[in-house]
């Protein structure tokens, strides 16, 4: 899943099953405005049925969020968060997806842009990816 922001940037965001009910959401910069000097991308605001540890999101091996069995099969140069438990989710699986950047020419510090994603109940989904199995 691509998104475009209004600045310029290009989000490439990711999915990848991990086992039945565990996603892994990975986020990675595909293309920035030139007079951006810095840009990052991260999810967050999920549901609090879900198991997300704040500590263990947005970061940059998957190892650090505690994701051994899928590492290799996972793109490199991206932010990885793993989402567990999914099976209590009541209702679609929605969470926000937060760009940051930099540019060159301002000193007011970083812009903030934040884009609201569904992507409906993933245990619903019977051609979703097979567990253990990046999606591409």
């Amino acid at each position: 899943m691509c998104l475009n922001f209004d600045c310029g940037a290009q989000i490439k965001l990711g999915f990848a099953a991990e086992f039945s009910n565990v996603l892994v959401i990975y986020t990675h910069i595909i293309k920035k405005p030139e007079d951006m000097s810095f840009c990052q991308a991260h999810v967050t605001d999920f549901s609090q049925d879900l198991d997300v540890d704040p500590k263990e999101m947005n970061r940059e091996t998957p190892e650090e969020t505690g994701i051994y069995f899928l590492s290799s099969s996972l793109p490199q140069h991206c932010l990885y968060t793993r989402v567990s438990s999914l099976q209590k989710l009541r209702e679609e699986l929605v969470f926000t997806v937060c760009l940051q950047g930099t540019f060159t020419a301002m000193d007011d510090g970083p812009v903030h842009w934040a884009k609201s994603i569904n992507i409906g109940k993933p245990l619903d989904r019977p051609s979703g990816p097979a567990p253990g199995h990046a999606a591409k």
